[in-house]
């Protein structure tokens, strides 16, 4: 089937698959490169809401993470 495929019958799905994994991969890291950030301003500015905070910072790790989980179980 022609529409389905690229050069050498790699299909276009596989390589939308793969980009998709790639961008989440990517949001992981920059979910670290926050959590690293919000350490940074932890130390520097004292305030009432750190743990609030710090918290907020592994939650969107975790969720990052969980979308990648789950995009690898349904892609």
């Amino acid at each position: 089937m022609m529409g389905s495929s690229l050069i050498f019958g790699i299909s276009i799905w596989l390589v939308v698959k793969v980009f998709v994994l790639l961008a989440l991969v990517m949001y992981i890291i920059f979910s670290l490169v926050v959590i690293r950030q919000i350490k940074l301003m932890l130390e520097t500015v004292d305030m009432g809401l750190n743990l609030l905070i710090r918290f907020i910072g592994w939650a969107h790790f975790l969720f990052a993470v969980g979308i990648f989980v789950i995009a690898i179980l349904i892609l």
